[in-house]
């Protein structure tokens, strides 16, 4: 019997390892391609005489590195944002691993208990 369970699991293991990272990937790509395509603020924003002085002020690299983030997540997106939306893609995503493996077992049990009952 778990020699039988063992021979299919590859082919499950391997189907959902192939398509859903990929699919998640490609979920979290247009999620910031579309953001992309509104940074015309932040742009402006970084090219500024205002900004160029705010960075001339930073003393280290992460201060500069803190100041475009802020920059960005003002105008682009936030943190709270983005973790949201790649919570809610691995959600999702994890869901479906769920209902597979949920499926896998269930054929399983049922082809044990009838190779049991026989």
């Amino acid at each position: 019997m778990v020699d039988d369970a063992l021979r299919e699991l590859p082919a499950v293991w391997y189907g959902q390892l192939r398509t859903l990272p990929s699919r998640a990937r490609g979920e979290i790509k247009r999620y910031f391609h579309a953001k992309c395509l509104n940074v015309a603020g932040f742009v402006s924003h970084i090219c500024s005489n205002e900004f160029a002085e705010r960075l001339h002020r930073c003393a280290t690299e992460d201060e500069r590195q803190l100041c475009f983030l802020q920059a960005f997540c003002a105008r682009v997106a936030t943190e709270v944002e983005i973790l949201h939306w790649v919570e809610t893609i691995a959600e999702e995503i994890g869901a479906e691993l769920d209902d597979a493996w949920a499926a896998y077992c269930t054929e399983l049990s049922q082809k044990w208990n009838s190779h049991i009952q026989v």
